[in-house]
């Protein structure tokens, strides 16, 4: 008899497919459910795909009689056989305990390693796993849903899911308090989980609440038969937790080899990047409007640039001023406006309103803005006008 988790899955695949009126899929799910389920008793009966063709002769002619196969309807039909075989299984209390704890991954990662995040998902996506069994907050599809707050959803989902852990470690991931944070909830919570080491990341600079000594999965790994082993360990666990098809082994290793050769090239670009970043954070100078502007957005209480479009003209504000001088003309907006890209450009700021009228002071925005306020001295209580030259 099949297990009630394996019917709820092909039965949620059954609603998303006929939602969809995708007939091809239709089709290769229909195949599937037949192979799967080989032992429910006429699994094939009253499917117009497998209708018996009946042959007539007339006048030495012959004729086929054989109705147009509709993968839709049998794909109907063959979720309401699933869902009678799993009544026969299931009793209520059951059905609350898989509905409130059904198996979902979290990839616990910081935002700056997307990529490598969007590297482990593909994955993930080539095991078997659909959206709606992974959270990865970075990725348009699989985070958090439009108007939520972000920690009341991720609380939510420590409370309804049986989460599994995945942890993205690098050290762009010990520098986010919200990455701590879901790792300490991890660990007040019991919840299973697995390290993953991203390239540069060693084994000696795991801390919090993750165990050292818990084996873990290094992306660089020089010993690259360890690292398919690992893989591979990865891969069944997943398939065991979340009554996946298994996949052949060759499809499985030529899915691996390509996420670890995009694992290998994205290193080598980042790491190219990096020096042409250095090279070019030694000669970029900052004009002396922005340094000013900076300086006394990371000096607010908000830490925002605020930009007003109206009638009357375009203010620019920072902290309790606003830089664009009453008196100017379009000259004079067409400055700050160019101050403002200029910032962002340098990463410096961040737009954090739909029509870009709000932008914040980003973490490296704020060192800069200190390291400049050293060599300017700027009181931010006196006009900005006492540092610029209009």
């Amino acid at each position: 008899m099949a297990a009630a988790v394996t019917l709820k899955r092909y039965i949620r695949k059954c609603e998303e497919i006929l939602l969809q009126k995708n007939i091809a899929e239709a089709e290769t799910l229909q195949n599937e459910i037949i192979s799967v389920f080989s032992d429910i008793d006429n699994i094939r009966g009253g499917l117009s795909n497998y209708s018996p063709v009946f042959a007539m002769s007339f006048a030495g002619n012959t004729v086929v009689a054989d109705d147009k196969v509709d993968y839709l309807s049998d794909l109907n039909l063959l979720k309401n056989k699933l869902q009678a075989e799993l009544e026969k299984i299931e009793t209520p209390e059951d059905v609350i305990v898989e509905e409130t704890k059904r198996p979902k991954i979290l990839i616990s990662h910081a935002s700056k390693d997307i990529g490598y995040v969007q590297l482990i998902l593909n994955l993930f996506e080539d095991i078997g796993l659909t959206n709606d069994e992974v959270v990865c907050s970075s990725v348009p599809g699989y985070g958090i849903p439009l108007g939520a707050d972000i920690y009341d959803w991720l609380a939510s989902q420590f409370q309804e899911h049986d989460l599994y852990i995945i942890f993205a470690l690098s050290e762009q991931y010990y520098r986010s308090p919200a990455c701590l944070n879901e790792m300490g909830a991890a660990w007040v919570l019991k919840q299973d989980y697995d390290s993953i080491l991203l390239p540069g990341f060693d084994y000696k600079q795991i801390a919090g609440a993750v165990n050292p000594n818990r084996i873990a999965l290094k992306l660089d790994d020089k010993d690259t038969n360890n690292l398919k082993h690992r893989l591979l360990e990865l891969k069944d666990k997943i398939v065991r937790k979340f009554s996946l098809r298994s996949m052949s082994e060759t499809k499985w290793e030529r899915n691996r080899d390509e996420f670890l050769r995009n694992v290998e090239e994205l290193t080598n670009t980042m790491s190219e990047n990096n020096v042409d970043e250095e090279e070019s954070q030694e000669q970029t100078r900052i004009t002396k409007d922005a340094a000013v502007l900076l300086i006394y957005a990371a000096n607010s209480d908000t830490g925002e640039i605020v930009i007003t479009r109206s009638l009357s003209g375009t203010s620019v504000a920072g902290g309790q001023w606003n830089f664009v001088d009453p008196q100017g003309n379009a000259r004079e907006e067409a400055r700050w406006e160019a101050v403002i890209g200029e910032l962002e450009a340098l990463g410096l700021i961040e737009a954090v309103s739909y029509k870009r009228q709000i932008f914040k002071v980003t973490h490296s925005g704020f060192a800069v803005a200190d390291d400049l306020n050293k060599e300017l001295s700027v009181d931010c209580n006196n006009s900005p006008d006492v540092y610029l030259h209009y």
